[in-house]
């Protein structure tokens, strides 16, 4: 071995501890994935009828277990149908020919994490995305929605963080 890779190995070793220090308790895991929804929900949700959103946290410590989630309500129809997805803009522009603008029709959008016991190795993160045209009642049960949710498992805090964005990023493609 050479000595730059082993100064590289020691690096590696000395960037995981720290970054598992960091993150250490289900809190901290759970503060992380705060800042990172917080930061999709910025890129795919905030416009300026919807204002900056704000993750909510439901959250047990006893049973570790719990969810985080960002709510929008888009009224600006044009900002709505920006989506690249097909489904979802063919579900827009459906709702939007259904109402009169006086009508103030809105889309709602959901971004989220869910889990359950965030201190065993592995862990699992279910992530979803929901983009519901049911105006007014936006009833989760009209199936007027296009919904992904997936499952990413972790081996542990560092493996998350390093590879959540990128998992998060694919139920955003419904976005």
């Amino acid at each position: 071995m050479t000595f730059d890779h082993q100064e590289k190995i020691r690096l590696e070793k000395e960037m995981k501890e720290k970054a598992l220090e960091q993150l250490s308790g289900s809190r901290d895991i759970v503060e992380y994935l705060d800042f990172t929804l917080k930061n999709f929900a910025y890129r795919y949700l905030e416009s300026e009828s919807t204002g900056e959103l704000n993750p909510e946290w439901h959250f047990d410590d006893k049973s570790d277990c719990g969810c985080i989630e960002v709510i929008a309500f888009e009224d600006n129809l044009a900002q709505a149908l920006k989506t690249k997805n097909a489904l979802t803009r063919k579900g827009i522009i459906s709702m939007a020919s259904q109402f009169k603008k006086s009508d103030k029709p809105k889309v709602k959008y959901s971004l989220g994490i869910k889990w359950e016991n965030l201190k065993s190795s592995p862990f699992k993160l279910v992530t979803y995305a929901d983009v519901n045209w049911s105006h007014p009642e936006h009833s989760f049960e009209s199936g007027l929605k296009h919904t992904m949710e997936k499952t990413f498992s972790y081996q542990d805090a560092f493996d998350m963080r390093n590879n959540f964005p990128k998992d998060l990023e694919e139920v955003c493609d419904i976005l």
